[in-house]
């Protein structure tokens, strides 16, 4: 695995990863458009950002319930693609937040 040098910062990670929702249908995005705008905290991004450069700097594999959704946003990142933040991957990350891990 080649290692990153330079850490990315929590706020980079923030304007880099591009959260995807599943649109289900217009009426749908109609009745809940303002929930789906919603950015995540601040919290959010630094934890991310935390497991992804232990991941790129240090080989550090990240806990076994938020490895796929940091392995990911890695996979993209060394890809050169936007860092995409799948649905599924979000609400694993957010509940292992929750949790208070």
């Amino acid at each position: 695995m080649n290692k990153v040098r330079v850490a990315i910062p929590a706020w980079v990670i923030e304007r880099k990863i591009m959260v995807v929702y599943l649109d289900i249908n217009e009426e749908f995005s109609k009745e809940f458009s303002d929930v789906m705008q919603m950015a995540p905290e601040k919290k959010f991004y630094e934890f991310v950002a935390k497991h992804v450069n232990a991941y790129l700097q240090e080989g550090m594999m990240p806990p076994t319930e938020i490895a796929p959704a940091i392995i990911n946003l890695v996979d993209d990142y060394k890809a050169g693609r936007s860092m995409t933040l799948r649905a599924g991957d979000y609400i694993s990350l957010q509940n292992y937040l929750r949790k208070g891990k």
